[in-house]
């Protein structure tokens, strides 16, 4: 999950890279940021409350559900822009990078929020924290990659390349546990 984090926070970072051999202002890319953005901030609070709306209700999460509509949302948004880039025009850009923040961006809560219910009872803080700097360094490292000169044509593809074997992981084999619900349903008996 950690990757997926670093990944999303990469493309932020590296948006104005991946689309200057194809073309773009800094104003364009400016659009694009702020659209990747907010769609992740609007899918992330709608997840968030749910999520917040089922515990309330002392119903199980529906986390892995969640992750993997998100994460798929995400890697459709890339591999479409991936392979639409030279034959669309800026509107239709910019909608790929909507879908791409909807999904990784709307990932990074419920990826935290998995992580701290499969590591209960270690302290959230800690947790939070640790997922947060390895997810730091490998944002760093894949925005490394990128600014090298021979990915400057492809950076989209090595994206979708360096995430397909996490996002294969997780939808196939990752599966929350839910330590900390059952501890407070137990607490609540």
């Amino acid at each position: 999950m950690s990757m997926f984090i670093g990944a999303a926070w990469a493309y932020m970072v590296v948006v104005a890279i991946l689309l200057e051999p194809f073309g773009y202002s800094q104003k364009e890319i400016g659009y694009v940021s702020i659209v990747y953005c907010a769609t992740g901030t609007i899918g992330g609070t709608i997840a968030s409350l749910y999520i917040d709306y089922q515990l309330k209700l002392n119903i199980k999460p529906h986390y892995d559900i969640l992750n993997k509509a998100f994460m798929t949302i995400g890697m459709a948004g890339i591999l479409v822009k991936v392979l639409l880039i030279d034959v669309v025009n800026d509107t239709w850009i910019i909608i790929f990078s909507g879908a791409i923040g909807f999904g990784l961006n709307s990932f990074l809560p419920l990826a935290i929020q998995c992580y701290v219910e499969k590591m209960f009872p270690c302290f959230e803080l800690v947790l939070t924290t640790v997922m947060m700097q390895v997810s730091n360094l490998l944002g760093f490292i894949l925005n490394y990659i990128l600014f090298l000169e021979v990915f400057h044509d492809c950076g989209l593809w090595v994206i979708l390349i360096i995430l397909a074997p996490f996002y294969l992981y997780i939808i196939f084999f990752f599966k929350t546990k839910f330590r900390r619900f059952e501890s407070e349903q137990v607490k609540q008996s």
